[in-house]
């Protein structure tokens, strides 16, 4: 019969196995390149940015493109600021993250510096082939289908039931039914003060405000 100790450190190999494995599984889902991957019809002013920029390609039941552009100084961040507000849906919330603050989403995400975050539809060969061989692309132009009542993208689409189309995603979406593919392009900033201050910048106008520093100063 196995002592206790054995059976404490068969539970330690366990742990850590069954962590390691999660890990790379993970790995397995997350893409990063060293630079912006994003479409060349994207606005020109943000050619120069690509090479500072990072993209983090996540295949993780949700399929999209998350852009990290970093700031050397104030005045380039507020340059291309109404740039990029270009980009955002139309009703799609900016999030507010503070420098410093804990890694999102498990530590994907790096908030150590201030920066830009623009979560975007997979630009890639990626595609979908309907019944009748015609091909899906999960990137836009999205058809009617995929908008929501009002008119607006919703954050994630799915193939219809029939598989010709794009719908939206709705809470009760199996992922094992297949991915949620990012509809609609938002964006965060990670704010300093100082690169980033908000007291300088334009907030877009009806838009919904994703305001994570309170929760953080609620947990410091």
């Amino acid at each position: 019969m196995p002592s206790d100790v054995s059976m404490r450190w068969g539970a330690i190999v366990l742990a850590v196995s069954v962590g390691l494995f999660a890990s790379c599984l993970c790995l397995g889902l997350v893409q990063t390149m060293g630079h912006g991957t994003w479409p060349a019809d994207w606005p020109k002013e943000l050619e120069p940015y690509r090479g500072q920029a990072k993209t983090i390609g996540v295949a993780a039941g949700n399929q999209e493109d998350v852009f990290e552009i970093p700031f050397r100084n104030r005045e380039e961040f507020e340059k291309i600021w109404p740039v990029i507000l270009r980009l955002k849906s139309e009703g799609a919330p900016l999030t507010l993250t503070t420098a410093g603050s804990a890694p999102g989403v498990a530590g994907l995400f790096d908030n150590s510096k201030p920066l830009v975050r623009i979560y975007a539809p997979s630009y890639t060969t990626l595609y979908m082939t309907t019944p009748d061989g015609k091909t899906l692309k999960p990137s836009p132009p999205w058809p009617k289908s995929a908008k929501l009542p009002n008119g607006q993208l919703p954050k994630y689409v799915v193939l219809s039931d029939d598989k010709t189309t794009w719908v939206p995603a709705d809470a009760n979406h199996n992922p094992l039914k297949g991915f949620e593919f990012r509809a609609r392009i938002e964006c965060e900033l990670v704010v300093d003060g100082k690169f980033i201050d908000l007291n300088r910048i334009r907030l877009p106008a009806n838009t919904p405000i994703v305001d994570n520093r309170k929760l953080e100063n609620q947990s410091e």
